[in-house]
């Protein structure tokens, strides 16, 4: 590895908290690659909504200036004198706390990377990696839903909703999805979802009621928050519970414990990054995503495309609300 860190990077850092025009194109220099590091040459970037808040301020857990980005694949293109199982020129995809993702390389601890199967592109791996993970946490970390369960997904035509309501499907269990547009009901609806109401309704309550025979949901995964939290916890029946792993439209604020007790309902805050801390989980974890991508199981859109340099404007499509499905960054 002795001059293959050197090769040019670039990167798009964010010096200060703000709008997405706080991110510029920079040029970096990598820093000495451990032992036990890769060398990684990005082929494709995911974006999340985590990287908004890492950008906007409303997660502090990047240190400032910093380069965002949680999810991406590529090519190996160095690797430490310590790792075992990669070799220059394999093909990985991974998920990170570390951030660094928007760049065109990076050093990257040689653990966090997971094998690529060949049949599946950068393009794909890097839209569906992250949200898949987060969905297999949604669906198996929390609580043991039997096929017949009936659940209310949120967003349900976004990048973890749509992956969300397939993984469900293949569970056999009964989805009930919530859209903000009549395009996007259809687009869930191809995707195996049961039953589809637009927000703008206000029918998600009612529809929930007549599909339960007023029982109520089994369990309510909500990646929206604060515009939504009221109404996930009144569809949920005795014993429900709430799956908040979102903040779209801000936090929740504290949920009063009686209101809960009221039907003994349950609420969590799950996070995917303690979902795969566990390094055979992590591994776990990611084999299954695959696999159901590669079975059809999961169908994955062709995702939205934007080059690295305009991050900021894939950014503020993301915050209005009017993209559907997964976007990725090209970093050439």
């Amino acid at each position: 590895m002795a001059t293959i860190h050197t090769q040019p990077s670039a990167a798009m850092r964010v010096s200060v908290p703000g709008p997405p025009e706080v991110m510029e194109w920079t040029q970096q220099q990598l820093e000495e690659p451990l032992p036990t590091d890769i060398i990684v040459r990005h082929e494709a970037i995911g974006l999340n909504f985590h990287d908004v808040y890492v950008r906007s301020g409303a997660y502090r857990t990047m240190q400032y200036p910093g380069v965002p980005g949680i999810e991406a694949s590529g090519v190996v293109e160095g690797v430490g004198d310590a790792v075992v199982g990669l070799k220059v020129g394999d093909r990985i995809a991974y998920i990170t706390s570390l951030y660094g993702a928007y760049a065109t390389r990076r050093i990257l601890p040689a653990a966090l990377a997971l094998p690529l199967p060949g049949d599946i592109s950068h393009e794909i791996a890097a839209a569906v990696l992250l949200k898949g993970l987060t969905a297999d946490m949604l669906l198996t970390r929390l609580r043991v839903l039997e096929a017949g369960a009936v659940v209310v997904v949120h967003a349900a035509a976004g990048g973890v909703g749509q992956i969300l309501v397939q993984m469900a499907k293949a569970l056999e269990i009964a989805v009930i999805g919530a859209v903000g547009s009549l395009v996007k009901a259809g687009a869930v609806r191809e995707l195996g979802c049961d039953h589809v109401v637009l927000y703008g309704d206000n029918q998600l309550l009612d529809c929930v009621r007549d599909v339960t025979d007023s029982r109520g949901a089994d369990m309510v995964f909500d990646g929206v928050g604060a515009a939504t939290y009221e109404t996930s916890i009144d569809c949920l029946r005795p014993f429900g519970h709430l799956a908040l792993f979102g903040q779209a439209s801000g936090p929740v604020p504290p949920i009063e414990l009686a209101r809960l007790a009221q039907r003994s309902l349950s609420v969590s805050r799950p996070v995917v990054f303690h979902h795969v801390q566990d390094p055979e989980r992590y591994r776990g974890s990611g084999e299954r995503v695959f696999k159901l991508v590669q079975s059809g199981a999961i169908k994955v859109a062709p995702p939205n495309r934007y080059p690295l340099r305009e991050a900021a404007k894939a950014h503020r499509l993301l915050e209005s609300g009017v993209t559907s499905g997964s976007t990725i960054f090209i970093p050439a």
